[in-house]
């Protein structure tokens, strides 16, 4: 099954299994034993007063690929949608050289609303560590309405380090809430490989040297 982090992970939910869910912290890893995932699922307050589901996740993994390749891959927006599993993926606004205003509209799957993500960009270097950072923040506000639900409660952080000897690692930080009610135990059968998949798909581009 693809799935998508605008990773936005938690929209191919509605089609899976159920299992349980507790309140704290879970860790597991992928059946290949290359992505590690923590995460948490839980509910918190949206600005009606209403309770939605809150998802928090670090995804962290290591294999062979170019860092610059990685880097160049997260830096054009127009593999995000690769990336993520998304329809499309575009810069709205270029605001400086390292910060965009960009959008995704989402692979939904019927009979959740279509539903768009717009986001700041930012883009770091630490040279001492050799690594890179990509932010990315909900800008709801930052794009006229499509006609499509929006989110207004996420972000992600995509780090990028150079181990040397052709080895990268890749680490995903996210917390996000839908911008609809779903069952918590429907977004809980998505992991770990909902947080996975983006990861493995930034080395995927950069082998292919996207």
């Amino acid at each position: 099954m693809k799935r998508n982090g605008c990773n936005l992970f938690f929209l191919t939910m509605a089609a899976m299994a159920s299992v349980a869910i507790s309140d704290g912290w879970k860790s597991e890893k992928t059946d290949d034993g290359k992505v590690s995932v923590e995460y948490r699922i839980s509910s918190s307050k949206d600005a009606a007063g209403e309770d939605m589901p809150l998802i928090e996740y670090n995804a962290s993994m290591v294999d062979s690929a170019s860092f610059p390749d990685c880097v160049s891959a997260l830096m054009d927006v127009s593999n995000h949608r690769k990336i993520n599993d998304d329809e499309s993926s575009e810069t709205i606004k270029t605001v400086s050289e390292t910060e965009w205003i960009v959008r995704y509209n989402m692979k939904i799957p019927w009979p959740l609303p279509k539903t768009d993500c717009v986001l700041r960009m930012t883009y770091s270097r630490d040279t001492l560590n050799r690594s890179a950072e990509f932010a990315f923040v909900a800008a709801p506000d930052q794009a006229p309405s499509a006609g499509r639900k929006r989110f207004s409660n996420h972000r992600v952080t995509y780090t990028v380090r150079d181990l040397g000897n052709g080895k990268v690692e890749l680490r995903s930080l996210a917390k996000s809430s839908p911008p609809f009610k779903l069952p918590l135990w429907m977004i809980s059968t998505n992991f770990p490989d909902g947080p996975a998949d983006p990861l493995r798909n930034i080395v995927k581009l950069a082998k292919a040297g996207r």
